[in-house]
């Protein structure tokens, strides 16, 4: 019988050294730092202008909360779509 560590290495197709984490998961971890980074340096920029920003578009506060609600959901329905 197989422990966890060997059935998890033959499932991903490669052992690697314990300690050692290969660049693409490297990378791959940076790629997910950034976008959470860069999504809440723009959110935290804009919540302080969201009155400025619904008085000048001349929306409801009904109608400016469903096109915030709207933004996330597209994200997943697009992430969605991308995945493979």
């Amino acid at each position: 019988m197989e422990s966890p560590e060997t059935a998890h290495e033959t499932a991903h197709g490669a052992s690697h050294k314990a300690g050692r984490v290969p660049t693409r998961l490297r990378l791959a971890r940076l790629g997910v730092l950034l976008i959470f980074f860069v999504n809440g340096a723009t959110f935290a920029s804009l919540v302080p202008r969201y009155p400025e920003i619904i008085e000048r578009l001349h929306v409801s506060n009904t109608l400016w909360g469903l096109a915030l609600g709207i933004g996330p959901i597209g994200g997943i329905a697009l992430g969605w779509l991308a995945a493979p």
